[in-house]
């Protein structure tokens, strides 16, 4: 291996980012995509850095920091070095140049858990496990989600879930958007997030990309105690990402038998309109994680996990 150079990412090095993920990914989709930050970040008013690797005349790998308005007390730190050029050290010294820019955040990285070299190199500069996250979808018309929808029809029956109009209602629309950024901060307690303008949750939660007459609530006494709602990503699929449980669910059995009454409503209204689910859940936040875990899905995986540097 000839001289290592550590220098500043530019325009032309855009077109090799692709080249190197693609060679430690392989086909691996979401870790490509959330990998995909490396870039020119120009006069960033945050904290947004790449740099490049380079050796053997060649771009080797990059590494990144960037920190984000939602999550004010960490740095998001990505490192990417080419197979064949890894345990080689290279990775160690782009993380010792990055490591300039933490200050007093900490680092927070998304990997596969079983990404051996990955991982690896972080329990060695400290970081832990936070959580895993369950990615997967499932085919609302199968077989076997038949048979789940009536096992579960007797109780989910005693549940009152209602449509929410927030396409036609700015007041609720808002009131939806505080419940779910609520929950979400409460189950993001090791980093919560920084408190935004109305604005900012309204465009997170309940924004354009909200799938019409998919939003639901669960309300007892006049209060909400669970919402769900539908995003489109793709043609053809929903995302069940964003829902949320009040505060004052206490019973374990209660948080269990509401998300499920949820997702066994936003599963009919998918077969409804044609929609294959997609979803997303931490195992940070054990009740929607654990039934996820035990619905048939097409392709469950819970590979993908977030670490953090003590």
């Amino acid at each position: 291996m000839s001289k290592l150079i550590i220098r500043s990412f530019t325009l032309q090095d855009e077109s090799e980012v692709p080249k190197v993920l693609k060679s430690i990914w392989k086909d691996d989709q979401d870790m490509i995509e959330s990998h995909s930050i490396h870039m020119d970040w120009k006069e960033a008013e945050l904290t947004r850095v790449t740099l490049t690797a380079e050796t053997d005349n060649r771009v080797v790998g990059f590494g990144t920091v960037f920190e984000t308005d939602f999550h004010p007390k960490s740095l998001f730190l990505v490192i990417n070095i080419s197979p064949e050029y890894q345990r080689r050290g290279i990775g160690t010294i782009v993380f010792s140049k990055l490591i300039e820019y933490q200050k007093e955040k900490r680092f927070l990285v998304k990997t596969r858990i079983n990404n051996e070299a990955s991982v690896s190199f972080l329990k060695k500069r400290n970081f832990n496990l936070i959580t895993k996250t369950a990615l997967g979808s499932i085919d609302s018309e199968s077989k076997e989600i038949e048979l789940w929808l009536d096992k579960t029809q007797e109780i989910s029956s005693g549940i009152d879930i209602e449509f929410c109009d927030v396409e036609n209602n700015l007041s609720l629309r808002k009131e939806m958007a505080y419940f779910l950024a609520t929950s979400y901060e409460n189950d993001h307690f090791w980093d919560r997030p920084a408190v935004l303008d109305e604005q900012f949750y309204l465009n997170l939660f309940m924004g354009k990309n909200i799938i019409p007459n998919t939003t639901i609530r669960i309300v007892a006494d006049g209060e909400m105690l669970a919402a769900s709602t539908l995003l489109k990503i793709e043609e053809g699929e929903a995302y069940w990402t964003w829902y949320g449980l009040s505060s004052k669910v206490s019973s374990p059995d209660l948080k269990e038998m509401y998300l499920q009454a949820l997702l066994r409503k936003s599963l009919l209204i998918c077969r409804d309109k044609n929609l294959l689910l997609k979803y997303e859940a931490d195992s940070i936040n054990e009740y929607p994680y654990n039934i996820l875990k035990q619905i048939p899905s097409r392709d469950f995986s819970d590979t993908f996990s977030l670490w953090v540097n003590s």
